[in-house]
């Protein structure tokens, strides 16, 4: 999560300074974070104001425990958010929460700690959406690009720690063929 000799942590920072030096630099940041279901069919956005983190991650060392993340949020653009949602159909309300780890995680290592770009979270649907869903889910939220407001899934592509740390064996059948459907850029 933290090892600044690794390519994920290099990368991070370059995306951090590469949008840093955007100008104008972006107005918002709106995550989509696949750490965060809904628990239902709804699609929730945070609306907090002053972000707090939340330790969503369990036996790792004790330095993990200690990490901050220095951001605000933005109801307006939480409520906009809400309004782009429900417009293109979907079902969606609102909650006052911290931010998850993978949204403060890589957001932390970006911005050196901190950053004054207001952070909206976005949840996925229970049951991580299907990929026509997080399609519809992308759609819905991308009149928001032309308001300089910057769009970032909060996740990977697919996460199992459990695989990732205890096994030597390759991408699992279902990772394989997920990472096969998406398209190169």
């Amino acid at each position: 999560m933290f090892e600044q000799d690794s390519e994920p942590y290099r990368a991070w920072q370059r995306l951090g300074e590469e949008i840093n030096a955007l100008r104008p630099r972006p107005k918002a940041i709106v995550m989509v974070s696949t750490h965060w279901e809904s628990g239902s069919s709804e699609i929730i956005v945070n609306a907090e104001p002053n972000n707090t983190i939340v330790y969503d991650f369990y036996g790792f060392p004790p330095e993990y425990y200690k990490q901050t993340f220095t951001s605000r949020g933005s109801p307006t653009l939480a409520f906009k958010i809400m309004q782009l949602l429900s417009g293109s159909g979907m079902k969606v309300t609102w909650q006052l929460r911290g931010l998850n780890h993978g949204v403060w995680v890589p957001l932390k290592v970006m911005f050196n700690g901190s950053t004054d770009i207001p952070i909206v979270q976005v949840s996925l649907p229970s049951g991580r959406a299907s990929v026509p869903g997080t399609l519809a889910l992308g759609t819905a939220l991308a009149p928001l690009r032309a308001q300089n407001v910057l769009l970032i899934d909060g996740g990977h592509s697919v996460h199992n720690l459990r695989v990732w740390f205890y096994s030597s064996a390759h991408a699992s059948p279902s990772t394989a063929a997920f990472l096969a459907a998406i398209p190169p850029r």
